[in-house]
């Protein structure tokens, strides 16, 4: 039975966000991004939707958005993504945690708040040292230095004010910020997704799989990360020899799609 389509009161501003299943990453790098917010853009015009903001993490995504039709809209994207991202990674199963969430803005401060709450997110984290430095936040696009259209931006002044007045209370946020030393040193290496050294620990837990399923079969990655019972005992000693070269938990759970608790198990 298809889920209910959920109402979204044409009028008011939404915090729509979600993350990856099991927290894991959904964008592992800039192409994965930048193909979200490709899909924000081609799906928009099909719905009764606008959108004020949005910004694309490792392993979640916020939009700042309004409209009756966002539930649509969410679920073309995202189902979308998922297809992309299980194709391109040779997985199978959930990308999303669960459709998304999303958070009605009741008052007035609360939507005065919520693009710069958004575009400050890769600040934050540490990723960068200002928002324009995160090129698949609407921040560049809001400041009219990016060719994407998906930020309505006569509406964003409406709400917001001009752009001016918003770059404006932008900087004064992150004076404060830094002041208060909630912004984490930025990592020039974080400024294109996920964690630098995931391309060489892939590759060699790539050979660690191929030689557990040697002559068996072509993409020994995707094997391990079936669901299916009978190819447990190869997960088991893929996640054995892994741990005895050093590997994390966390890198051998990414790697096969599943929880630190999991690999657990399968070590023990």
């Amino acid at each position: 039975m298809a889920r209910p389509i959920r109402d979204f009161h044409s009028g008011h501003l939404y915090h729509v966000f979600g993350r990856g299943v099991n927290r894991q990453d959904i964008f592992r790098c800039g192409a994965d991004a930048d193909r979200f917010v490709h899909l924000l853009e081609k799906y928009l015009p099909s719905f009764a939707v606008s959108i004020l903001s949005y910004c694309p993490m490792p392993n979640h995504y916020h939009i700042g958005a309004k409209g009756p039709e966002i539930s649509l809209f969410m679920q073309s994207v995202l189902t979308a993504y998922s297809c992309y991202f299980n194709w391109k990674y040779g997985r199978t199963g959930h990308v999303f945690e669960r459709r998304f969430n999303a958070k009605r803005c009741f008052t007035n401060r609360h939507s005065l708040v919520l693009p710069g709450y958004i575009d400050l997110n890769p600040v934050k984290a540490g990723f960068v040292k200002h928002p324009r430095d995160w090129r698949w936040s609407s921040f560049l696009e809001i400041e009219g230095k990016s060719s994407r259209t998906i930020v309505n931006v006569e509406e964003f002044e409406q709400i917001f004010g001009s752009i001016g007045d918003y770059r404006s209370r932008m900087e004064k946020r992150l004076r404060r910020l830094a002041k208060r030393g909630s912004v984490a040193p930025a990592n020039p290496a974080m400024s294109d997704f996920g964690d630098p050294r995931r391309e060489e620990v892939y590759a060699f837990l790539d050979e660690i799989a191929g030689d557990v399923i040697r002559g068996k079969e072509i993409d020994a990655r995707a094997v391990l990360q079936a669901r299916d019972r009978s190819r447990r005992a190869w997960r088991s000693e893929f996640a054995r020899r892994s741990r005895a070269e050093g590997i994390s938990m966390r890198w051998i759970g990414d790697y096969l799609g599943r929880t630190k608790q999991a690999v657990m198990h399968l070590i023990r």
